[in-house]
């Protein structure tokens, strides 16, 4: 039987005069996984994730963490938590170990983890200077510090990327993968780095408008992205005609046009099949290869409804 670490039911949430930031999200997330949260701003991943995490309540529908079934049992489970949620929230006139000794005491955490913690997060370094002085890309690695101090059973991860440079992002995604292989925790994660989040979720909820789109595995998604062929032709203006034409008349689509290349639709085994229609049609050729759709444009392409 499946086990879910959390699970929403007609999760909503309306702020204001009327703005929907959830609208009835119903969301199974299993004990194990890395969930990728993925939406434009304001397309609901931070409330999602902070009614989740306790910090916000929903006008509608309710939220269960580890099968709890009553409000004691929920927050009871919540305990089991390490949340990244927004801004962190530091102390900018203490250390990072005093940060993390006072979050410890909070939450009944063995101080003598800390400095291990630290190291884990590429901070044991910086451990005796004050929060104030860190770059935003030190903040986002003591945050996670401080979310990993419990020992949590499921990480909560709003944007834990931001901020860092392409060393640090790709630090942060092996030690997250290290954390799910080897301590088995549920880890849900939300960013706007969507090639970066690609490569590190095994699932992918898809957020617009508050309304949750779609839900696909990382097999999934490989399986729903497009590909095509795009032709380089050797004159831009005449050998585009004709290849057009050609094209066309054997019964392919021509995706689009872009000065001397032409996106046809199709993989690598077309790829044959348009060198012999364009040769045998007097068109000139430079080269022809197949193109992987990428996560981004899988992702505009479903939240304007053009992919399921």
């Amino acid at each position: 039987m499946e086990q879910y670490a959390i699970q929403t039911q007609s999760l909503t949430k309306i702020y204001g005069r009327g703005f929907c930031a959830l609208n009835n999200v119903c969301l199974n997330i299993r004990k194990g996984d890395i969930f990728g949260l993925v939406g434009r701003n304001g397309a609901g991943k931070t409330t999602l994730m902070r009614i989740v995490a306790g910090l916000a309540l929903a006008d509608n529908g309710y939220v269960s963490v580890n099968g709890a079934t009553t409000y004691e049992e929920n927050e009871k489970e919540r305990r089991k938590m390490g949340c990244i949620v927004e801004a962190p929230g530091l102390y900018d006139g203490l250390t990072a170990q005093q940060n993390m000794e006072a979050r410890a005491l909070l939450v009944n955490a063995d101080k003598s983890r800390i400095r291990d913690i630290l190291a884990t997060a590429g901070l044991e370094h910086a451990r005796d200077r004050k929060v104030k002085n860190f770059s935003l890309g030190m903040k986002q690695r003591l945050a996670l510090a401080l979310a990993l101090l419990n020992e949590p059973e499921i990480l909560m991860l709003d944007e834990p990327v931001n901020g860092l440079d392409p060393i640090g992002i790709n630090e942060i995604r092996e030690l997250l993968k290290k954390i799910n292989a080897e301590k088995g925790t549920t880890i849900v994660v939300s960013s706007h780095y969507l090639g970066e989040l690609e490569k590190l979720a095994k699932t992918f909820g898809i957020l617009e408008q508050g309304r949750l789109v779609s839900v696909v595995t990382a097999e999934q998604l490989a399986a729903s992205v497009s590909s095509c062929v795009r032709i380089t032709v050797a004159n831009s203006l005449a050998d585009t005609v004709k290849a057009v034409e050609a094209i066309g008349r054997a019964g392919y689509k021509v995706l689009r046009v872009q000065n001397d290349m032409i996106f046809a639709e199709g993989g690598q085994n077309e790829i044959l099949e348009y060198g012999r229609i364009l040769a045998e049609n007097g068109v000139g050729i430079r080269s022809i290869e197949s193109l992987k759709e990428d996560f981004e444009s899988y992702f505009i392409r479903l939240i304007k409804g053009e992919g399921k």
